[in-house]
């Protein structure tokens, strides 16, 4: 098969010779066991992992406080299962993998997985069960190749005893958003509220639209936090406040009190919604109450995956790093148990968010709720526990410095000790970290952010390690755009734009297209803009070598470029298979990027002085969370990269 490459097609034998190039391979580049989905009944929960292959789902007691049982997806290619919900008797589990969308059922009785559907979707988020036994699914399904025409924003209803699964449409025409992020069901409605914008729908179960119920205004960027429903009333969190309504959306009460609440779920024996906070706060409702109540405290950032009221009257819970908690309202009392620590078995490699390199023999490789350090000399290694994924990470000094989603905290590890340290928190309404660079010499850190879909203006900070409370936000920086790479060279500072929020947003009507800066990296003042592409939404990643910037789009996805700063104008570009970083190495450009619709990745070399890209090593596998990239072995054109989820050291050399 031919391989595109600048848009023309590559001779057979320069493929083949890109093929045969050595790869070393050194293990698992990064173990956790990072978790989608939760639901209990009674002492029995039941959790579910996100980032390993196949997703695996494990039983826990909450009553001894210990996993009991572990089992693996019979879907090889599963990543993940956001979406959990029990029977109303407590027989079976029901959930629903991701990519492909697939539903599946866990008999409590034969401890048995069966295949209920193969074909939901690419990615089930949401579901509950109502109280007569019915099961509704909310979707996130744009984008999927098999079903193009689908806007997102699916639910599905199945029926437990007949098998049926029926469509209830798409909220996407009515809310704006491609994600059913939550989901809640009654005797005579289903609820859904969205991310993004926040806007809370309902529709009948017997028949018709997707009507509005509230929406918020003038919100946060990420829109709805949670979604319950008892006592005849809706709850929604948003920002720092509870919203209870009654259920046609009518008597709206806000209740602030809570940091940051997010998972809520209603106790029918007490009346009581209990909610947990971002900062670690978890905190009750009384029914008719009109304040928060502080029942205890998690770990500030950790961030929940659902939690439930068991018979004794403590509460329990599970974290997003595998850990399931237990307090007592009482006391106070909080407790931990982490599931790598007492279940091994649950424990796998799982896709990887970003990658460092420090010296030549050293990677630090950033996942959910871990950062791991590999002495690939020695063939040691460490995990370090954090709070959230590491999007984007570089060394600085002493400090391996990580920024975090979505708390968009600025974390650092001492290199030589082992401390942590939070240097500061980036805010500004950002939300994901996008990249990051540290500047020679001065060893100041720039990261590149985006806030939610929906509110486009990203921005550039810029913080020294070494010096307390050093950090600066400029925002905006390219007026509504988000900021997604950040190069430094020769005291400039390049920063790339997105107009669209990524491949897998629409792009606003805008005449606007994806821009790159050039700032000043002293005062951060901007020197120019220029736009490389006409066509070009959704920039992806940017480095700058010699007068020249090169670049990937996400949108539209593949395309590069090298722009002529003396001339401005494109001089070379085409089309590669897929987005991915950008980076420059030893007076050469390189790009590590998705192929075969994000299932592997590639490596080429852009420039300078070629006119179509020159492939240097394919069929790398899918490892990769974010994007494909490259941590370079000090001065030299070895570089550490995956294939599959192992680190991979690959030759370079031109």
């Amino acid at each position: 098969m031919a391989t595109v490459l600048g848009g023309l097609a590559a001779s057979r034998a320069e493929a083949a010779e890109a093929a045969a190039e050595d790869i070393q391979e050194f293990g698992p580049a990064m173990l956790s066991v990072a978790i989608a989905g939760f639901t209990a009944y009674g002492n029995a929960a039941y959790l579910s992992t996100r980032n390993q292959t196949p997703a695996k789902q494990i039983t826990y007691d909450l009553g001894a406080r210990k996993p009991t049982h572990c089992i693996a997806y019979p879907s090889p290619k599963s990543a993940g299962a956001h979406a959990m919900t029990m029977s109303t008797d407590g027989k079976w589990t029901f959930s629903a993998t991701h990519v492909p969308g697939e539903l599946f059922r866990w008999d409590h009785t034969t401890a048995q997985m069966s295949v209920i559907h193969r074909s939901l979707g690419n990615l089930p988020y949401s579901m509950t069960t109502a109280p007569d036994g019915m099961v509704f699914i909310g979707m996130y399904n744009a984008d999927d190749p098999e079903n193009p025409d689908d806007p997102g924003g699916q639910v599905w209803q199945y029926h437990p005893l007949s098998g049926a699964l029926t469509s209830l449409g798409s909220v996407t025409p009515v809310t704006g958003s491609q994600y059913a992020r939550w989901i809640a069901a009654d005797l005579a409605h289903v609820y859904v509220a969205t991310t993004q914008n926040g806007v809370l729908v309902r529709r009948a179960r017997s028949g018709g639209n997707w009507t509005v119920i509230h929406r918020i205004s003038g919100g946060p960027s990420t829109g709805y936090n949670g979604l319950a429903i008892g006592g005849g009333k809706v709850f929604a969190t948003t920002g720092d406040t509870v919203l209870r309504m009654n259920l046609d959306g009518t008597g709206l009460q806000a209740i602030a009190g809570g940091k940051g609440p997010g998972t809520p779920y209603f106790d029918k024996a007490s009346g009581s919604l209990f909610v947990t906070g971002s900062t670690g706060g978890i905190y009750e409702l009384p029914s008719e109450g009109s304040s928060l109540l502080s029942r205890g405290t998690a770990p500030p950032g950790t961030q929940h995956k659902g939690l439930t009221r068991l018979a004794t009257g403590h509460l329990a819970g599970c974290t997003a790093v595998g850990k399931v908690w237990d307090l007592d309202p009482a006391t106070g009392k909080y407790d931990e148990v982490d599931i790598a620590q007492t279940m091994p078995a649950a424990v796998g490699p799982e896709h990887v968010q970003s990658i460092a390199a420090s010296g030549t023999s050293v990677l630090w490789v950033g996942g959910h709720g871990g950062i791991m350090m590999h002495n690939l000399a020695t063939g040691g290694s460490k995990r370090f526990a954090v709070q959230g994924e590491a999007k984007a990470m570089g060394v600085s000094g002493d400090w391996l410095v990580a920024a975090m989603y979505p708390t968009t905290t600025i974390h650092g590890i001492n290199r030589i000790t082992g401390d942590q340290v939070n240097f500061a928190t980036i805010g500004h309404s950002q939300y994901r970290p996008m990249d990051l660079e540290v500047e020679p010499g001065t060893g100041r850190v720039f990261i590149a952010t985006k806030p939610n879909s929906g509110t486009m203006n990203g921005a550039l900070t810029v913080l020294d390690p070494a010096t307390s409370g050093s950090i600066r936000v400029v925002t905006p920086v390219l007026d509504q755009q988000a900021i997604t790479s950040v190069d430094l060279d020769g005291g400039r500072c390049f920063v790339a734009g997105d107009i669209a929020g990524g491949a897998a947003y629409p792009a606003p009507e805008t005449d606007l297209r994806a821009q790159v800066a050039v700032l000043d990296s002293a005062t951060l003042r901007t020197i120019s803009t220029f736009t490389p592409d006409p066509a070009g939404k959704s920039l992806h990643s940017i480095a700058h070598l010699n007068g020249v910037v090169y670049g990937v789009f996400s949108n539209p996805a593949g395309h590069w470029f090298a722009w002529d700063m003396d001339t401005s104008r494109k001089i070379a570009g085409g089309v590669l298979p897929g987005w991915g970083e950008v980076v420059r190495q030893a007076g050469y450009v390189f790009a590590s990027v998705y192929t075969d619709g994000a299932t592997s990745s590639a490596i080429y070399r852009l420039g300078p002085g070629l006119s179509t890209a020159k492939l240097r090593y394919s069929e790398l596998g899918e490892g990769w969370y974010t994007a494909p990239q490259l941590a370079f072995r000090g001065t030299g054109l070895s570089a550490w990269t995956l294939k599959g989820t192992n680190i991979a050291q690959v030759d370079l050399t031109v």
